[in-house]
């Protein structure tokens, strides 16, 4: 499975993060945790994307409840 998240590495921050959560909010729970597990197996993990999933599941799970 491919993810197509770029780093959009020459946007502000702030543009890179709200990127990143709306691309996020489209992936479903089991693309969100096979993302993390991918993120989490890397050599070098990109930590800001590593926060935007595990952000993105804390809401899911919030809006579960």
């Amino acid at each position: 499975m491919t993810y197509d998240l770029p780093t959009q590495a020459a946007a502000p921050s702030g543009v890179q993060h709200v990127w990143m959560a709306k691309r996020l909010a489209e992936l479903d729970l089991i693309e969100l945790a096979s993302l993390r597990c991918a993120l989490m197996a890397g050599t070098c993990p990109d930590y800001a994307l590593l926060r935007a999933v595990d952000d993105q599941l804390e809401c899911r799970a919030e809006e579960s409840r």
